[in-house]
């Protein structure tokens, strides 16, 4: 498989060997298909997790995604890497219920729902490589540079410490 910008002719010569595709029509792609990609990503139904750490159990429950707003992604090609991404801007509002209890010893406990906003402080930005597997089948992996992601609105409800956390969370947000 190759990434090639500004090819005149793009048709393969032996069929199944490679294809050719231009930033124009990456972009293209994007699109056109971008849009449902992300509401069927955001509409999925996340698992709980169920766990027990350092004298705690704990469980999230119900996580969904309440709304979104995702710009379009910029494409570019680099020479001998792949397909540069930028993600312009993103925020995300999420919910979900909690529940810590104490173990042995400890009787202290909190559940209740929170609600999050994420957004991102500076424009999200990867590449999709291009290489093969262990089995000579293509491959195509997205590689993040370092995501840095804020945490916007923060509301816990339903607990005894909401107004603790909700000081704490102010006091490290930044």
């Amino acid at each position: 498989l190759e990434w090639s910008a500004g090819v005149e002719d793009s048709r393969c010569e032996a069929v199944g060997a490679r294809a050719w595709l231009s930033e124009a029509g990456a972009n293209y792609i994007v699109q056109t298909v971008f849009g449902t990609l992300v509401d069927k990503t955001f509409t999925l139904e996340y698992p709980d997790v169920k766990g027990e750490k350092n004298g705690w159990t704990y469980e999230i429950s119900g996580a969904s995604v309440m709304e979104y707003a995702i710009d379009l992604p910029e494409l570019n090609f680099t020479n001998g890497v792949g397909l540069d991404l930028t993600i312009p801007k993103f925020s995300v509002n999420t919910k979900f219920h909690y529940k810590v209890d104490g173990t042995g010893w400890n009787p202290i406990w909190s559940a209740g729902t929170v609600r999050a906003e994420l957004s991102q402080k500076e424009p999200l930005q990867g590449q999709f490589v291009v290489g093969v597997n262990k089995d000579g089948k293509p491959t195509v992996n997205l590689q993040l540079n370092d995501p840095k992601v804020k945490l916007g609105a923060f509301a816990m409800e339903g607990t005894i410490f909401e107004g603790l956390v909700e000081f704490l969370v102010s006091i490290f947000k930044e």
